[in-house]
């Protein structure tokens, strides 16, 4: 495939070496593949999550100055007679780069922060679901959160000190929870 200017390895296809990567690249774990549950079960369908998430993929390719490569167009795009099982497929099977991870989690970010339906955001806490931490941290934000997820979060900031902060950005915030977070913050050297 080289005479026409495409490696396996821009498809997003493992070729096996070991000598093209950086040591960067290897110590740092990507590319990796992306876990869609979250996504899955919030858009419904492969076919609406791809919709959904096509220009924050690409986004993240953009934020390193790179155009958008071959096998990400190639993977992502909409084909005849496509299905769900064929779209997943395509989406699952791909290493994705730290910028499109970034890129998606801001995303995620976005959506948890802004999102009004209580049933939408239990969802997004529910036993089994994936807690990725931009979810986490937008849904500490959004002042439609119910304040016993609130309160779930917040014992969830022991793992991630930074929810605290996301907390006390929320103006739906209970004024003893408040208390409760200044408590636990007003001897540490990162407080508010």
């Amino acid at each position: 495939m080289t005479g026409i200017g495409i490696t396996l390895d821009d498809l997003g296809i493992d070729n096996g070496s070991t000598g093209n990567h950086t040591t960067t690249r290897k110590t740092s774990g990507y590319p990796k593949e992306y876990d869609f549950s979250l996504e899955l079960a919030l858009y419904g369908s492969w076919r609406d999550l791809r919709d959904a998430l096509y220009v924050p993929a690409e986004e993240g390719f953009r934020v390193d100055h790179r155009e958008t490569p071959l096998w990400f167009a190639l993977y992502w795009a909409q084909t005849e007679n496509e299905t769900e099982e064929s779209i997943k497929a395509a989406l699952t099977g791909l290493r994705y780069d730290e910028s499109v991870h970034n890129s998606l989690h801001e995303h995620l970010y976005n959506w948890a922060r802004d999102v009004v339906e209580e049933d939408q955001i239990r969802l997004m806490v529910a036993p089994g679901m994936p807690h990725q931490e931009p979810v986490r941290q937008g849904l500490a934000a959004n002042e439609s959160t119910p304040q016993d997820v609130l309160e779930e979060l917040k014992k969830d900031a022991r793992k991630c000190p930074e929810m605290l902060y996301a907390l006390l950005e929320n103006p739906a915030l209970a004024p003893t929870m408040v208390r409760g977070i200044h408590a636990r913050i007003k001897d540490q050297g990162w407080k508010a």
